[in-house]
């Protein structure tokens, strides 16, 4: 989706704050809701008055182990930049850490930031390194990059992940040779019978980084793991290394890809595989991957809800959907069948897109729509027209999608979902920079 999800707290403070200046505008939005117009107010021109009464109004604010009435004289001396620069400083890392999820250009200034966030790259907690990098890159500042490249590099991290798909986004082309040294030194540690010093699931982060830079010279990397996994068991192959080498579509790789698809018994496994043969021209390739999201033709909602005796809702299983369900593979292995066809391009699932379109489930909707967005071909237009009439988040992903057609009653449509005229500009604007694969990237 277009934006990084924020954390919901961090919405409800720039709400607050600009109902509280009388600025009348309209905060942001999470990546799944509707998008609007960025706040033009800067969160410094709080002073210590509407400090105090942010924090009286919303006390969940406030950090957990320090006191109420004490924080609340302190905004009120300080102000609400005196009061985030003192969160920065503060001994607990989770107050260090809240303080630079909530450094944004929405409502600080470059000026303020910057100066204040620089000494937390060296920060002892590796989560608050890994923020205060981020929170320098929304603002343009790449100082932090030598601080997540470090975090990749540190098998004893909590967050190496977090950082190689960090500056996978930002196009971080010099953390590929790091990207590597660390895989292959968790092939070293494979292939001598011993785990990876890495976390298990870490290896495929670093082929999926390496894939998405398009490191083709990485390809005996992937041959080398293949071949360490195999022989052991086809069954010790992860998934994510399988589809980051059916990313980097390598023709060298194309004999690893069809082994794993004749000897794997996990089904996203072999889908994966598939995805990467189909990318290398195979046909086969394909046709596995149409006969697995079909399978997903008329799927029911899988929740029900009802009124227990106490008048509470809650959610139970649909009876309709553990029937569907049975003899069939996970519903999240059926899905990433559909996002595969997207991404492939596959002209012939058009039909087939477009019929999921109209199932129960919404968790299948979703991923119809982006493929159809990834395909382009304006006989999805009909059909995403009407979904921007329900009454629920598909209304906004059908209306995201529509940003990718040059069609007159797309154009209508996106009208009707997005009233404001300068959030529309601004998401058609975002819509061609990204391309729809960056632009409708899941939340995950």
């Amino acid at each position: 989706m277009p934006r990084n999800m924020e954390n919901e707290w961090i919405h409800t403070l720039v709400l607050v704050l600009l109902i509280c200046l009388f600025l009348g505008i309209v905060r942001g939005q999470e990546k799944n809701a509707a998008k609007v117009e960025k706040p033009k107010a800067k969160w410094e021109q709080a002073g210590p008055e509407e400090a105090r009464r942010v924090l009286e109004q919303h006390p969940e604010l406030l950090s957990s182990d320090s006191p109420y009435a004490e924080l609340i004289a302190r905004a009120s001396k300080v102000g609400m930049v005196g009061f985030w620069k003192e969160e920065l400083r503060h001994p607990d890392s989770r107050v260090r850490e809240r303080a630079l999820e909530l450094s944004t250009p929405e409502v600080l200034s470059a000026e303020t930031v910057i100066p204040a966030i620089l000494p937390l790259l060296n920060d002892k907690s590796a989560l608050v390194r890994f923020e205060a990098a981020a929170a320098l890159l929304r603002f343009g500042n790449e100082q932090g990059i030598g601080t997540l490249i470090a975090l990749v590099k540190d098998p004893g991290g909590s967050f190496p992940s977090k950082a190689v798909d960090l500056l996978v986004r930002h196009r971080r082309k010099e953390a590929v040779p790091v990207f590597r040294e660390v895989f292959e030194e968790a092939l070293n540690q494979l292939s001598k019978g011993k785990d990876s010093a890495y976390p298990a699931h870490f290896a495929h982060y670093l082929a999926k980084g390496m894939a998405a830079l398009e490191d083709r010279e990485s390809y005996h990397l992937f041959a080398r793991y293949f071949h360490i996994r195999f022989a052991v068991g086809p069954q010790l192959v992860d998934f994510g290394v399988v589809e980051a080498a059916g990313r980097l579509a390598d023709p060298r790789l194309e004999e690893s890809l069809r082994a794993i698809f004749g000897q794997s018994k996990e089904l996203r496994t072999r889908l994966a595989a598939a995805f990467g043969l189909a990318r290398l021209g195979d046909a086969s390739g394909t046709a596995f991957l149409m006969h697995y999201a079909g399978q997903l033709r008329g799927v029911p909602d899988s929740t029900r809800y009802q009124v227990d005796v106490e008048g509470n809702r809650r959610g139970v299983e649909n009876p309709a959907y553990s029937r569907w369900k049975e003899g069939k593979p996970p519903l999240h292995e059926l899905i990433s069948a559909v996002l595969y066809l997207g991404e492939l391009k596959v002209s012939q699932a058009v039909q087939l897109l477009l019929e999921l379109t109209s199932v129960e489930n919404e968790a299948v909707i979703e991923p119809a729509i982006k493929s159809l967005a990834l395909l382009g071909d304006n006989r999805a237009v009909p059909v995403l027209v009407k979904l921007t009439s329900r009454e629920s988040q598909i209304r906004h992903s059908a209306a995201y999608a529509l940003l990718f057609f040059d069609h007159p009653e797309a154009s209508k449509a996106i009208d009707r979902v997005f009233t404001n005229e300068t959030e529309r500009a601004n998401l058609i604007r975002e819509a061609k920079e990204l391309g729809p694969a960056q632009f409708l990237r899941p939340s995950a």
